[in-house]
């Protein structure tokens, strides 16, 4: 076939061998209904595996099929890539941090869910690194800042006890610098923070 290609194929002006046999996978293959619900569970199940260990602090072990399989989308085609592999993460991205942020934000104070923030910021960083190419990661840690800060805004500096006023009146440097850093993540963190000391 590398004969063939170096030959017949440029001489008629066809598609090389190589680029043919992805689009034929695509089209055989990464295209049924059956094998992208199959590849979806699998890739979740594994990111969720990932997602299990690091909060519960062991170190988590990537799956390297899974770092075969979004290499293999990729090959075939950025589009396919953010169909099988990047979508489906980001939709799950999503609803984990829904839940991990209701069940923080009501037993934590507000430093404290912050530290868990930060964490489950890096955790993510590192399940891009294992998973998933570069270009996805502002794509899913917007997903985290969005359920964990932009949806908690008003919670975090309102909290009792510990938000956004008691730090300012207890001069809690610390915590005041925590909650700066991560509230200016989010596009309505500083203009509600800007608010209250006004």
């Amino acid at each position: 076939l590398m004969y063939m290609n170096k030959t017949y194929v440029k001489q008629h002006n066809r598609t090389p061998v190589h680029e043919l046999g992805l689009q034929l996978w695509n089209k055989h293959l990464l295209q049924r209904p059956l094998v992208r619900s199959i590849l979806r569970k699998v890739i979740l199940e594994a990111v969720l595996k990932f997602r299990t260990a690091c909060r519960e602090g062991y170190a988590p072990e990537a799956n390297d099929l899974i770092g075969a399989v979004t290499k293999m989308a990729m090959d075939v085609g950025a589009q396919t890539y953010e169909e099988v592999v990047e979508q489906p993460i980001r939709q799950d991205t999503q609803a984990f941090y829904r839940s991990v942020s209701q069940q923080e934000i009501s037993s934590r104070s507000c430093p404290e869910y912050l530290e868990v923030l930060r964490k489950s910021l890096d955790d993510e960083v590192r399940m891009v690194d294992a998973y998933l190419f570069e270009s996805s990661k502002p794509k899913i840690i917007s997903k985290v800042e969005e359920e964990m800060i932009q949806n908690q805004v008003d919670v975090l500096i309102n909290m009792e006890g510990s938000g956004l006023l008691h730090q300012l009146r207890s001069k809690s440097l610390g915590d005041l610098e925590l909650t700066y850093v991560m509230l200016k993540r989010s596009p309505n963190g500083l203009p509600a923070v800007i608010a209250l000391l006004k």
